[in-house]
């Protein structure tokens, strides 16, 4: 089915569709930019794909785009699904116990007083966020505590 039918019937699979061929085109001109100077200047730090097409372990068989696009589109999925629970997980124990939401609520207001003044640097109270980190942390021991989001009520 071409892509921009897709669009139509499925969004979400159009946006999927649109992703990977992104990345695709990504794949296509990593060849060109490893012969140009300014590319080995530029990327001491290499992107994902820069590095799996650099890697002297991995023979030139696997460098294909279509091999580097795949091995990208895991990393994205995973990074996502993991992103995604982790933050279900939160927020289902946040408002799971009240206590923990108010005592939560109370520190945020306390150190990030005025939301409606966005600051391009942390605010200063940031680093006094204690309570916040404590409930970051403890989110990645809850994950196998949390009910799939499905089971819930609305």
């Amino acid at each position: 089915m071409p892509t921009w039918v897709t669009k139509y019937t499925n969004n979400d699979m159009y946006l999927v569709l649109r992703i990977q061929e992104w990345l695709y085109q990504q794949t296509l001109a990593l060849p060109e930019q490893r012969g140009i100077t300014e590319y080995k200047v530029t990327t001491s730090r290499p992107s994902m794909m820069q590095a799996f097409m650099d890697s002297p372990s991995l023979p030139e068989s696997e460098k294909s785009p279509e091999r580097i696009k795949g091995e990208a589109q895991i990393a994205i999925g995973a990074g996502t699904l993991t992103t995604t629970h982790a933050l279900k997980a939160a927020t289902y124990h946040i408002l799971a116990n009240p206590e923990v939401k108010a005592q939560l609520m109370e520190e945020l207001e306390r150190c990030i007083p005025d939301l409606d003044s966005p600051t391009q640097s942390p605010p200063a109270g940031a680093n006094a966020l204690s309570y916040d980190r404590d409930v970051r942390v403890s989110t990645h021991f809850l994950w196998k505590f949390t009910p799939p989001t499905e089971d819930l009520p609305r």
